[in-house]
């Protein structure tokens, strides 16, 4: 007896099973739901692309800052590169002094001085020039990528545009083959 209940129950199931799952091929059929899931899926691939934009954005503005840190530190090198000859020239002059005297020349004070300023300032400028390197080595793999990202932000709305068109197709054809059944049947 418990098994006949249980199989009127189980039968129930499936009748509800079977219309709801009819129903949902009946409206799936339907021009006006295939145009909603249309714009649904249009919808959701514009926010993505909205979200694709904002991360290229992004990225050009980190191109754009590393871009100005080179220029800054560009600027700093061409600084450098005089402070550096001006003390190779100071350093000159105080061996033109001595006449080429070189032990009188490493006595004098101030030739030290512009010794130590010349190393200090071509070690800094090494520094800085590995930096510029490493920054220009950056913004052109950041020109690379945004390049790459901009093609296919492109070929995303061109997508989304073949998917209205194929939308307004698509409901077309099956108002006209609605159309054509009634007109059968008659």
């Amino acid at each position: 007896m418990f098994r006949a209940i249980g199989r009127y129950f189980r039968a129930l199931g499936y009748l509800v099973t079977g219309r709801i799952d009819e129903a949902r091929r009946t409206l799936s059929t339907s021009p006006a739901v295939v145009q909603a899931t249309y714009d649904r899926v249009i919808e959701e691939k514009t926010k993505r692309i909205h979200q694709y934009k904002e991360a290229v954005g992004a990225m050009i503005a980190q191109e754009e800052k590393k871009k100005s840190a080179l220029k800054t530190l560009t600027e700093e090198v061409t600084h450098l590169r005089k402070l550096r000859d001006g003390a190779a020239a100071m350093a000159r002059k105080v061996v033109d002094r001595y006449q080429g005297d070189a032990e009188k020349v490493r006595q004098d004070p101030e030739y030290l001085k512009t010794q130590a300023a010349f190393k200090d300032f071509s070690s800094t400028l090494a520094e800085k020039e590995a930096r510029c390197a490493e920054l220009e080595e950056d913004i052109n793999a950041f020109a690379t990528n945004i390049g790459q990202h901009k093609v296919q932000l492109q070929n995303l709305l061109r997508e989304i545009e073949k998917i209205r068109t194929e939308k307004h197709e698509t409901v077309a054809e099956m108002l006209t083959a609605r159309e054509e059944r009634e007109i059968s049947d008659m």
